[in-house]
């Protein structure tokens, strides 16, 4: 899954604050671009801790950013595993208010920063999807439109036939189609693209 916006979330724990930003980010270059975004936006905080996950480059990285280690970016790491997400870059940002958490307070203010960002979230299923050009005349329209009413068509052109771009996630849906018109239709295979879906 990835997020479908980025999304800020912050809090205070015994008078530190945390502010979590969550980046959608396809690639480690754009994780490093967001990370330093992010520093650039707290240059007075305390610890700038991050947690990222390409799809892409199959990355994975944490830093704690000079707090006890395993106490932030590990546990950062954890939530959007558990979350299943990827293409993502977690930024946790920490004023020090005077009190110090220990090793189990500071996992926890850090794993739950990231965890109500993410509860706040728009999350998007990651769907491999091909794309079909179908042709059919004129008189499938309303049977195809009504049989089609599940299927993301992304383009329809009606010139001396009826063209519809079709994004099928089962390539069983080809043969059903074929069978739907009795043979008397088009459909040829076009690309592959990575699609998102909204999750919830």
């Amino acid at each position: 899954m990835r997020i479908k916006n980025n999304v800020e979330f912050s809090q205070t724990i015994n008078k530190s604050e945390f502010i979590c930003y969550l980046g959608k980010c396809l690639d480690e270059n754009s994780c490093r671009n967001f990370i330093d975004e992010i520093r650039k936006l707290h240059p007075q905080a305390t610890h700038v801790c991050t947690a990222y996950i390409t799809n892409s480059s199959m990355t994975i990285k944490t830093s704690d950013d000079g707090e006890p280690s395993k106490t932030a970016g590990m546990p950062m790491l954890d939530v959007l595993l558990k979350n299943n997400l990827e293409d993502i870059c977690a930024c946790v940002v920490r004023y020090f208010g005077g009190i110090k958490l220990g090793a189990g307070g500071l996992v926890r203010a850090y794993s739950s920063s990231v965890a109500k960002a993410v509860e706040i979230a728009e999350l998007m299923d990651v769907v491999k999807c091909k794309i079909y050009s179908l042709q059919f005349t004129y008189d499938y329209i309303d049977k195809l439109n009504y049989f089609l009413k599940d299927i993301y068509i992304a383009e329809k052109k009606y010139e001396e036939k009826v063209e519809y771009i079709l994004y099928l996630e089962d390539d069983k849906m080809v043969d059903k189609i074929i069978e739907f018109t009795n043979g008397k239709c088009e459909i040829n295979f076009l690309d592959e693209e990575v699609v998102e879906k909204k999750h919830r």
